[in-house]
């Protein structure tokens, strides 16, 4: 089974990662080309790949100006795509029709109806979105299945809570997009949120339907306006209740740059017992059971404890390669994307009218 033959477009902060991600998987990624706008970035990219993998790896692999000159290389099976989102959209659609696998950055789209179309392009090629990384931690397998075999009963409420201090003043200047609607599709809800977002979806077996959303937004509050580009106009901070079809409660908080202590929490609530764990955990984490029990009220306990470190962007592309060979579909795929953006896009609708917004 060889290589799947890989194009980068885009060798900017993230492209870096992923050029780096790509090279550590020899088995099952051939390099074959990057692209990028500034000769500078093609420059560095053409010496990592020569440091990480050799003189004859970086003679084979071509450097391209733009997504158009690498989608037309013939050998190229699939692409990954990190860009913006605000100009990532239309690389996607034009991987897709040429027949390209795509793995792209998050968040998935500006807009819902944007994955419909990635989706009405598809053809059967596999593509997916790095919103999953955060979902290959080993402890997520042991609380999906621990959820799926009915260990909480029905669920009723899966909290997120995630409020990060603001540090000192920045040594660079920001990155525009990082707040934007027109770059990036919003702010923090989009940036980290969407990780929230899909890390508990992922737990709880995609089984939440969610139907309307009621949310508030903030955008950066003005002791911090320099901790962003001046062009911002998303949220730095979000508020937001969803309910489900099954009378499940999603109830959603994020901030960055904040006047608090940094708090941070991920639970899920149901009748027989309540679970709270760390995404991205690292060493030492637990995965903690509170349980029902009619004598003693609550009974507290370790469901699951260990070394929650993992490389998730490897794990994507492991992931993503091996969908490509045996037609799984792979974490991130654009039926679980359509889910998470349908529900951004009403959260940002609901904070701009202040109403709740339905969800079809």
């Amino acid at each position: 089974m060889r290589p799947v033959r890989f194009g980068l477009i885009g060798c900017g902060v993230i492209g870096k990662g992923h050029l780096k991600m790509m090279l550590a998987l020899p088995q099952q990624i051939e390099l074959v080309a990057v692209a990028d706008l500034l000769e500078s970035r093609r420059a560095e990219a053409a010496a990592v790949i020569q440091q990480q993998a050799g003189e004859e790896a970086a003679a084979r692999t071509s450097t391209y100006v733009d997504d158009d000159e690498l989608l037309a290389d013939e050998r190229i099976d699939a692409v990954a795509v990190a860009l913006p989102t605000g100009v990532r959209d239309a690389v996607v659609q034009k991987a897709l029709k040429l027949g390209r696998h795509v793995l792209f950055e998050k968040p998935p789209a500006l807009h819902a109806t944007t994955i419909e179309r990635f989706m009405a392009l598809q053809d059967g090629r596999i593509a997916s979105c790095g919103s999953c990384r955060v979902t290959y931690a080993p402890s997520v397998q042991a609380v999906g299945r621990f959820i799926a075999e009915g260990g909480l009963g029905p669920i009723r409420v899966v909290r997120i809570r995630a409020t990060k201090a603001a540090g000192g003043p920045p040594r660079n200047p920001p990155p525009p997009w990082r707040q934007s609607f027109a770059l990036n599709g919003g702010g923090i809800l989009v940036n980290w949120g969407i990780y929230d977002f899909n890390y508990m979806m992922e737990l709880t077996n995609w089984q939440l339907k969610p139907v309307a959303a009621m949310a508030q937004c903030w955008p950066i509050a003005p002791v911090y306006d320099d901790r962003v580009a001046a062009c911002s106009d998303a949220d730095s901070h979000f508020t937001a209740m969803i309910r489900c079809e099954g009378g499940e409660a999603i109830v959603f908080e994020r901030g960055e740059f904040m006047p608090v202590r940094t708090e941070q929490q991920w639970q899920i609530v149901g009748t027989e017992g309540t679970l709270t764990m760390t995404m991205m955990g690292g060493k030492d984490s637990v995965v903690q059971l509170d349980r029902a029990d009619r004598q003693q009220g609550v009974v507290s306990e370790a469901l699951w404890r260990g070394n929650d470190s993992f490389n998730g962007m490897i794990a994507h592309y492991e992931d993503f390669a091996a969908a490509i060979h045996d037609g799984h579909a792979p974490r991130g795929n654009l039926e679980q994307c359509l889910v998470m953006q349908k529900v951004f896009d009403a959260i940002y609708t609901s904070a701009r009218g202040r109403h709740s917004v339905s969800i079809t």
